[in-house]
């Protein structure tokens, strides 16, 4: 039964599945092998991931806070008129929820060359409704480590990290450490 019915909303809500059962429903090779090493990182440092209350979402917390958050794309995603463009060729997305306490490690992200993993991972804004998010001007445009970044969306985290690779996944999984040293000294 877990197997048949694990894709979908409603057995999602009943059963509250391990992400790491519904992984291999929309990930293999080389992408599930990477998820799921992620996975196991976040188990071993504290941030278990658990199901969201959205489809196909996990959340992460650290100090009672979301430290990020795990998605997996299926078909509905990809009939969407408005997500399919943005998300129809990817299968799992990373977001972590740096912004709060990033300029507090900001010099440690420039010193080991992170900058450029979070810059080529912006987030821009999906063409949401203007004004985005309720918000007026519609997106919003920040520094982030000393460059301009335009167009973002107000209602979404920076960085949105889609199909990490091997490479990607250790630049995330540093900037998660640097994020929970920050919450531990705050």
């Amino acid at each position: 039964m877990l197997a048949q019915n694990i894709t979908e909303l409603s057995a999602q809500k009943e059963l509250k599945p391990k992400i790491e059962d519904v992984l291999p429903c929309y990930i293999s090779g080389e992408k599930l092998d990477n998820a799921l090493s992620f996975i196991s990182y976040l188990r071993a440092n504290k941030m278990k991931p658990t199901w969201a209350g959205i489809h196909n979402a996990w959340k992460s917390t650290y100090k009672g806070k979301a430290i990020c958050y795990i998605r997996l794309f299926n078909d509905s995603w990809k009939n969407s008129s408005h997500l399919r463009d943005k998300y129809g060729k990817h299968s799992w997305v990373i977001t972590p929820y740096i912004e709060e306490n990033m300029a507090i490690y900001s010099e440690t992200i420039l010193n080991e060359g992170l900058q450029d993993f979070i810059w080529t991972n912006v987030h821009h804004c999906m063409r949401c409704r203007v004004p985005c998010h309720g918000k007026n001007p519609p997106h919003k445009d920040v520094m982030v480590l000393g460059k301009e970044v335009t167009g973002l969306c107000h209602g979404r985290p920076l960085v949105w990290a889609f199909d990490p690779n091997k490479v990607a996944l250790d630049s995330m999984k540093r900037l998660l450490e640097l994020e929970q040293c920050a919450r531990d000294n705050s």
